[in-house]
This record gives C-alpha cells, sequence and structure tokens, in this order.
C-alpha cells in the first residue's frame, strides 16, 4: 500500500535550512519540477546547506519544504538507490552548522523524483468535491496500481506535481532503521 508523503510535523525535531549560496524560490521550484531545468536553474544548484540544530536529537535524516525538494542522508538515499538502482538523480550537499558555519556531515538534494501519472480521479475525494479544487486534505487519494507497480518513490504530473508517494516498502525500510523527516501516515488506495 502506497503512503502520501509529507513534511514531519514535530516541532522539536524541525530545523531552519537555507541553500548556500542562496538559491531563489523560483529556482527552489525547478529543482525537482516536472519539466527540464531552465539554465540558469542548472547552473546554479546548491553545493551546501546551512542547517540549526533541532531541539531534541540530531538532524533529522530527511529535510524538506512541503512543496519539495527534498534533502536525504546518505543512508535513505542508499535505500532509495537500491530499491530502484538508476532511477533516481541527487547531487551531493555539505551541511554546516547555522551558527558555527562548521561542515558536519553530507547530504543528498534529489533532482527530478520520476512523475507518475498514477492518480484514479474517479475514487479519489476531491477538496469541497471538485477535482478543481485539488485533493482532499484527509480523504482518500486512490492510485491505479498498474502506473506505480515497481516503483518506491515517485511523485504526480501537473496540476498536482508537488504531491509525493512512497511505496510500502520504502517506508517501511525508512522506520524500521528510525530514519526521520516524512510523515507517511496517509495510505493511499490502490485500484486497477
Amino acid at each position: 500500500m502506497p503512503y502520501y508523503i509529507e513534511t514531519s510535523l514535530s516541532d522539536s525535531r524541525s530545523v531552519s535550512k537555507d541553500f548556500v549560496p542562496e538559491i531563489t524560490y523560483r529556482q527552489q521550484v525547478f529543482i525537482d519540477g516536472d519539466g527540464p531545468r531552465p539554465p540558469d536553474v542548472s547552473a546554479e544548484l546548491p553545493t551546501g546547506l546551512r542547517v540549526g540544530k533541532p531541539r531534541k536529537g540530531a538532524t533529522p535524516h530527511i529535510l524538506g519544504w512541503s512543496l519539495g525538494p527534498w534533502i536525504v542522508s546518505t543512508r535513505v538515499k542508499e535505500i532509495i538507490d537500491e530499491l530502484e538502482p538508476g532511477v533516481h538523480t541527487s547531487i551531493p550537499l555539505t551541511l554546516t552548522a547555522e551558527k558555527t558555519g562548521e561542515p558536519f556531515d553530507t547530504y543528498h538534494l534529489l533532482l527530478a523524483t520520476p512523475i507518475v501519472d498514477a492518480l484514479d480521479a474517479d475514487h479519489t475525494d476531491w477538496h469541497r468535491g471538485e477535482p478543481a479544487q485539488g485533493l482532499s486534505s484527509f480523504g482518500r487519494i486512490a492510485l491505479k496500481g498498474e502506473a506505480i507497480a515497481g516503483r518506491h518513490l515517485w511523485k504526480l504530473p501537473s496540476p498536482h506535481i508537488q504531491k509525493y508517494f512512497c511505496s510500502d516498502e520504502l517506508r517501511t525500510r525508512l522506520v524500521s532503521e528510525k530514519l526521520d523527516g516524512w510523515r507517511m501516515a496517509r495510505k493511499c488506495l490502490v485500484t486497477d
């Protein structure tokens, strides 16, 4: 059963984060967008991430914004690459401490997450009952089983481009190794 991915809701584990060098919001959107990155975006991909310290524990293994892009620890990247070899592209980012500027780890910025046209609109709950209003915040999301067979991390095409999903297997691996940062509590319905 696939899961809808959201950012973690844990206030004690969230961190501030800024790309180094700083990038524009437009560049951030195109990093994991649905088409080819414009030349100015590809030429200016970040090389680092300045990260604040969470109130509890170490830096989460998955960082990002509610609409992406996602930055993952080396272990998370290894699991994704093991489940889907040769599918995902990423670049390394040096994590530096917000207060001192000292480097402390290397994470990976996911680029071009695969887009899978898997939404089964007839069995999905819509905000205010209207597809034009977008997916319901708490209702059912139905995905076509044939479209997601063998997939482990993907997102939907426009207009739902920033909706990310993972397989039960990927979720199980992340949870079993306590690799935090994503909230994967909302199960999706799989249809034929």
